[in-house]
């Protein structure tokens, strides 16, 4: 469905060469000229030009072992002192849901808006690889 609301958009002439469904519901499409997002029913569009950078961000491994580490010194620290125990392994706990609800994000920051444009995708490599692939097609095209 949110695919169908990219085609929609599409100027004459031009084509969707990527799309890719948004964790929270919506997509996000490349074409030739532009990144296109479907998200809460409406489309933003980012021209190429306006982007200044692109952060992809999967999986932070290494903090999540530290938070699930956190999480057992807290449950092993309350036969000691059950108070302080349950507080590291509280902190630890939300250190990890937060680090697993930032996987797959995507902020895309542009110079002509002040906020970036922030989507979370299941798999980022592909897109990643996809937009790498369109914005140096672009940058080339650009500069002949």
């Amino acid at each position: 469905m949110s695919v169908d609301r990219l085609e929609s958009v599409l100027e004459d002439g031009e084509a969707l060469r990527f799309d890719a469904t948004v964790r929270t519901g919506g997509a996000v499409g490349l074409t030739d000229g532009r990144l296109l997002v479907v998200r809460d029913g409406r489309v933003e569009t980012v021209p190429f030009e306006n982007v200044d950078e692109v952060l992809v961000q999967s999986f932070d491994w290494f903090l999540g072992v530290m938070s699930v580490g956190l999480v057992g010194f807290g449950l092993y620290s309350t036969t000691m002192d059950p108070l302080l125990g349950l507080g590291f392994a509280v902190a630890g706990t939300v250190s990890f849901a937060l680090t697993y609800r930032r996987r797959g994000r995507v902020r895309v920051e542009m110079h002509t808006k002040p906020k970036p444009l922030v989507f979370h995708l299941a798999r980022t490599d592909p897109f990643e690889e996809a937009f790498e692939r369109h914005m140096k097609a672009f940058k080339e095209t650009r500069e002949e």
